[in-house]
C-alpha cells in the first residue's frame, strides 16, 4: 500500500502485511490478527480515542512516530494476545497528559521493542505496562531519552541499550528487567525500582536519588553514581559492584540495602526505621544516625562516627 492512511475507527485485521509508505494518522480503532502493520513514513498517534492492538498483531514503525493526547488517559494504547510494537525509527512521546500502553486483553504478554530511539518530552507520566526491550546494534540505536516527566517501565524487559534522563525526571523500572552488560542508565534525575527481580549488569549513574520500593534489584556493573540519597521503603537493593558509593543519606524503612561492593559505602546520615542494612562491605556514617527499628546483619562493618540516637519502641 502506498500513499496516506487515516485510521479513525473500526478494525484493520488479517494475517497479511499492510505497508504504508507515506504519512499516517491514527486517532482511534483496532488493529488485530496475526498480520503486520508496517509504517515506513511518519505516523501520528493523536486524540482521545482508544488505540487497540490485539491477537498477535505487529505494529512496526520505521519513520518518525509522534504520540500526543488531549486528556489524562486519553489516547491509551491497549494491547493483548502477544502483540509487538517494533520501533526502529524515532518515537516522540509528546503527550501533554498522562498516558499509557497496557496489557488489557489477556493472552500472551505483549512487548514494545525499541531498536531506534524513544524520546519523552512531555512533563507528564507515561506508563508502559508491557515488556520494554531496548536493544542497541550500534550508535543511535536502542536509545531512550527522558527529557521531561516520568517514564514508568513496569512490564519488565531485556535491554543492552541506553537510558538517559534530564534533571527533574523519574525513570521507573518494574517487573523483571535484565539490563545487560552493554546497557547504560545515565540520568540527572531519579531512578526507582518498584517491583520484580531485576539485574543491572551495565553502567549506572543516577544524579538525584535511587529508590527501592518493591522487588529485588542487583547491581554487578559499574556504579558511578546513585544520587545524594538511597532509599529502601519495601524493596531490596543489592550492590555487588566494585566501586565505592558515596551519598548524603541512607534511608531504610522497609526492605533492605545490601552492600557487598569492595569499595565500601560512605554516607553523611543514616536513618534506619525498619528493614535490613546488610552486606560484606563497610558502611561508614560520618554524621547523625537515627535508629528506631530494623536490623544490621551480614559480615560487613557499620561504622558510626557521628552521634547515634536509639529511640522508639521498635526492635533493633
Amino acid at each position: 500500500f502506498t500513499g496516506l492512511l487515516t485510521f479513525s475507527g473500526g478494525t484493520l485485521a488479517g494475517a497479511g502485511t499492510v505497508s504504508v509508505s507515506g504519512a499516517a494518522n491514527w486517532t482511534a480503532g483496532t488493529m488485530t490478527g496475526a498480520g503486520r502493520s508496517q509504517f515506513n513514513g511518519d505516523l501520528t498517534l493523536s486524540g482521545a480515542g482508544l488505540k487497540d492492538i490485539s491477537n498477535g498483531r505487529t505494529l512496526a514503525t520505521a519513520g518518525t512516530t509522534t504520540w500526543t493526547n488531549t486528556a489524562s488517559g486519553g489516547g491509551r494504547i491497549r494491547t493483548g494476545g502477544g502483540i509487538a510494537i517494533n520501533n526502529s525509527g524515532s518515537w516522540l512521546d509528546q503527550q501533554a497528559f498522562d498516558g499509557s500502553i497496557s496489557q488489557d486483553f489477556g493472552g500472551a504478554a505483549s512487548a514494545f521493542n525499541n531498536t531506534g530511539s524513544y524520546t519523552k518530552s512531555g512533563a507528564t507520566t507515561t506508563a508502559i505496562g508491557i515488556a520494554f526491550n531496548n536493544t542497541s546494534s550500534g550508535a543511535g540505536t536502542g536509545v531512550v531519552h527522558l527529557d521531561a516527566g516520568n517514564l514508568r517501565l513496569t512490564g519488565g524487559g531485556t535491554s543492552n541499550g541506553s537510558f538517559n534522563g534530564a534533571a527533574g525526571t523519574a525513570l521507573v523500572f518494574g517487573g523483571n528487567h535484565s539490563l545487560l552488560a552493554g546497557s547504560s542508565v545515565n540520568t540527572a534525575g531519579t531512578v526507582e525500582f518498584i517491583s520484580g527481580t531485576s539485574t543491572v549488569a551495565g553502567s549506572f549513574n543516577a544524579g538525584t536519588s535511587t529508590t527501592f520500593s518493591g522487588g529485588t534489584t542487583t547491581f554487578s556493573g559499574t556504579v558511578s553514581g546513585v544520587g545524594s540519597t538511597i532509599v529502601a521503603s519495601g524493596g531490596t537493593g543489592v550492590f555487588n559492584n566494585t566501586q565505592a558509593i558515596a551519598v548524603s543519606a541512607l534511608q531504610v524503612s522497609g526492605g533492605a540495602l545490601t552492600f557487598n561492593n569492595t569499595g565500601g559505602t560512605t554516607t553523611s546520615t543514616l536513618n534506619l526505621g525498619g528493614g535490613f542494612l546488610s552486606g560484606t562491605s563497610t558502611v561508614t556514617v560520618s554524621g547523625a544516625t537515627q535508629w528506631t527499628a530494623g536490623t544490621l546483619t551480614g559480615a560487613g562493618l557499620t561504622q558510626l562516627n557521628g552521634d547515634v540516637t536509639l529511640s522508639g519502641a521498635g526492635l533493633k
